[in-house]
């Protein structure tokens, strides 16, 4: 449950972004800061390796909002979807750590 408050606040926020800063280019990196919270951490103190993807999509989200994508693939009755993605782990994340997250459209 926690994932889907912290997906709302990120689209609220990219929203609230977006009205501010106005639409970001669909080829533009979208960057969003994070902090590992404790329902992310797992027995060994770090975050949970399944958790990175679930945190990842707030990055699509923020991204998909802030371009305008998401009001346009709304309106079409589409969504986007992750088809691959390769994770390499260069250092655990530990709780109340903060981190970016950034995401790019590669392709459509």
């Amino acid at each position: 449950m926690n994932v889907w408050w912290r997906t709302l606040l990120t689209i609220l926020l990219a929203r609230r972004r977006m009205r501010r800063e106005g639409a970001m280019s669909p080829t533009a990196v979208g960057r969003i800061r994070l902090t590992t919270l404790p329902t992310d951490i797992d027995i060994l103190q770090h975050m949970n390796n399944g958790r990175y993807l679930s945190l990842f999509d707030l990055g699509r989200w923020d991204l998909l909002t802030r371009t305008g994508l998401l009001g346009a693939m709304r309106r079409h009755g589409w969504y986007a979807v992750v088809s691959s993605e390769t994770v390499t782990f260069r250092k655990s994340l530990n709780l109340w750590q903060r981190f970016d997250v950034e995401s790019r459209l590669i392709g459509h």
